[in-house]
């Protein structure tokens, strides 16, 4: 291929038009000068060859100024922009294309189509193109700031304190508007960024959309960060709605609104699933013995008309409990034959009881009391109670195989276990259970009754009342607890998606956002990504690591399957090579030209004396990554790279939303005022040393 210097330029060299223009505005001054001294020596006037070099010098100085002006506009772009701020006054003009001023959220709720993310523009072979020119060349040429690392802490050769990452990246598109239409974001978005990157700031964007809009929003936040809170609950201030706003914390269980985590189910299986998170790494065998033991406990408690509440099951874990959830299903069960009360008697007498103790005596003191059929046992403890029961049970309702009988059989297996053992076997999950219901978080998450005074919240209810809730699991300072609700949470939330799914019609749609995402991850939240687009769950997941999810799921099939159904991915500064190779490999390739420089020298074999000599110049063409892995750490904080539904890659900068949105820009104007003449100031100093 013959080299064209033509169709091959380096966009961002150095300045060299720049130099050039200089000297030639110079001949313009050295043509003057000559004629001048020319007339004093010779003395006689040559101005029109004056002016002819003149002019054309001046001609070619114009041109060199002009393209160096448009190399400068190319190089200055590369040094960074300026933060952006914005309102929800301006944010409403970007989400609703109907807005006018003084229209409220009523009026134009219904006609956002699209979601804003920031302002930014498509990357493609043009733009990895110019930033293999400009890593692979000299960098301090262009005055370009250097790359520091998340803690800030890296300083160039004056001193001062680096800005994260590469400025240039966002320098070589022209910026626009990005949006991404509404029916692309039920696909789900996956958001990965390291801390501080800007995570926070994109569901504060995301998150405020979504309430304008007028949908529910469902935030899930393991951290307790208090900005994301506020942020959410100013947003329905601001839409005039404050009302919508419920927030569920574990720090703060005095101010804290309740929910119910075991409300929606269809079988009490489901239920006993939703507590494994509650045991924790352990033992496969006492997982699979306690996951047993509660889906007995919770059939019981349905028969017993019991509600499935975290406080009844550690009632019951308690193996003092336990005879009295034996007496109740068992007397259900009884009492449902019509020879009851005949039978009654006959169990009585016939009860294993303890030594002492004679079942015709009881029954004989116990009738003499009182006729009722219901107190013939009242002389009894509870034990002893129980196991009149047992014998109830196994003479006269064993016989009917229906599934309430096994289950109450399976109860009193339990209760005449080894009481001992019994709770080794169930250990990890009594320890799971107490954080979840002693002192006031129990408060928050066991209702003790029916009751719609207890005023419990309940997640499929939120689903169609356009409610914002957050919950605030607070992980660093309770994480088991913490944990494990929002993996309970998720497991409810997922048999809501499924009665959305199976039964409901025209669904209003639910906005999940989950932070710090692999802390609750669970296999209901596979089944939410799985199916949550046909219950209208539109679902944002952040993390820092892919690895993060890998540790939680342990397994990485699992993870794999998780991240499959993600249509959306948004990546913000990385440190994590696993998650950089990740978005790297689901972006395509492209090619790439660059100049490979030869030279070479010989030597004759018969004339040791001949040598030659030859250099060249060829153009050349590679794959490369549209997105390098590498790129990703070197992203600035609030700015990222997206990968869309359809494949499209965006290279985009995340604004600031602030209602002291001029405040803020006046502070970073005079701020960037500060550090320019502190920069000029250094650099003057230098030169003069």
């Amino acid at each position: 291929m013959k080299f064209d210097p033509t169709k091959y330029e380096r966009s961002y060299r150095p300045n060299f038009e720049l130099t050039q223009a200089f000297w030639w505005q110079q001949g313009v001054l050295a043509s003057g000068i000559g004629s001048l001294v020319y007339l004093a020596t010779h003395g006689f006037a040559v101005w029109p060859v004056w002016a002819a070099t003149a002019s054309a010098c001046a001609a070619m100085s114009l041109y060199r100024r002009h393209q160096a002006v448009q190399i400068n506009e190319k190089h200055k772009k590369l040094r960074g922009m300026d933060l952006v701020f914005t309102d929800f006054e301006a944010l409403k003009e970007k989400v609703f294309p109907e807005y006018k001023p003084g229209m409220s959220y009523d009026d134009i709720k219904g006609t956002s189509k699209a979601v804003w993310l920031g302002n930014g523009f498509m990357w493609e072979k043009d733009q990895i193109q110019k930033l293999t020119e400009i890593v692979s060349g000299n960098l301090e040429s262009l005055d370009l700031q250097p790359v520091g690392d998340s803690s800030g802490g890296f300083s160039d050769k004056t001193g001062e304190a680096a800005k994260k990452g590469l400025s240039a990246i966002h320098g070589l598109g022209e910026e626009t508007d990005i949006y991404q239409p509404l029916s692309h974001i039920s696909g789900h978005t996956l958001i990965l960024g390291t801390t501080g990157a800007g995570k926070t700031r994109l569901f504060d964007l995301l998150i405020s959309q979504a309430i304008m809009r007028g949908e529910s929003v469902l935030i899930f936040d393991p951290k307790g960060d208090e900005e994301l809170e506020k942020n959410a609950k100013r947003a329905c201030e601001i839409v005039g709605k404050p009302q919508l706003f419920v927030s569920v914390q574990l720090k703060d269980p005095k101010h804290s609104a309740k929910i119910d985590p075991l409300a929606n189910f269809e079988e009490t299986t489901e239920l006993a699933s939703r507590i494994k998170c509650l045991m924790g790494p352990g033992d496969d065998d006492f997982k699979k013995y306690a996951t047993a033991f509660a889906t007995s406990i919770f059939e019981g408690m349905t028969m017993a008309g019991e509600k499935p509440t975290l406080n009844n099951l550690y009632k019951y874990v308690q193996s003092g409990s336990l005879p009295s959830l034996v007496c109740k299903i068992v007397q259900q069960l009884a009492s449902q034959k019509e020879d009851y009360e005949s039978n009654l008697r006959i169990a009585l007498c016939t009860a294993d009881f303890p030594e002492g103790i004679s079942g015709v005596n009881v029954l004989k003191g116990s009738m003499a009391v009182s006729r009722n059929k219901q107190q013939a046992v009242v002389m009894l403890s509870d034990i002893q109670k129980a196991q009149y029961w047992v014998a109830y049970l196994r003479h006269f309702l064993m016989e009917d195989d229906s599934r309430a009988v096994r289950n109450a059989a399976s109860v009193v297996s339990y209760f005449e276990h080894d009481q001992e053992h019994l709770g080794k076997m169930l250990s990890s999950l009594t320890a799971g259970l107490t954080d979840l219901t002693a002192g006031e978080i129990g408060t928050i998450v066991n209702p003790k009754s029916h009751a719609p005074d207890e005023n419990f919240l309940n997640l499929k209810d939120l689903t169609h009342g356009r409610r914002v809730v957050y919950i605030g699991l607070n992980t660093l300072q309770y994480q088991v607890p913490g944990r494990a609700l929002g993996a309970i949470l998720l497991s409810d939330l997922a048999q809501v998606a499924a009665d959305r799914y199976n039964y409901s019609r025209d669904m209003e749609p639910l906005n999940i956002f989950v932070d710090e995402c692999a802390e609750i991850a669970n296999d209901p939240l596979i089944a939410l990504l799985n199916k949550g687009r046909g219950a209208k769950f539109q679902i944002y997941c952040a993390s820092q690591t892919i690895a993060d999810f890998t540790t939680r799921l342990e397994s990485k099939d699992k993870t794999e399957s998780a991240l499959g159904n993600f249509n959306n991915m948004i990546c913000l500064r990385l440190r994590s090579a696993e998650s950089m190779n990740y978005f790297s490999d689901n972006c395509m390739k492209t090619k790439i030209n660059y100049v490979m420089h030869t030279q070479s020298t010989s030597i004759s074999a018969d004339n040791p004396m001949t040598a030659s000599a030859n250099s060249g110049e060829r153009l050349m063409e590679e794959e490369a990554e549209l997105v390098p892995p590498q790129v990703l750490g070197m992203l600035p904080d609030l700015e990222y790279f997206a990968s869309l539904s359809g494949g499209k890659i965006f290279k985009g900068r995340l604004p600031i939303l602030s209602e002291e949105k001029a405040k803020l820009e006046r502070s970073a104007k005079i701020g960037k005022i500060g550090t320019t003449f502190e920069r000029f100031a250094k650099k003057c100093l230098l030169i003069r040393d």
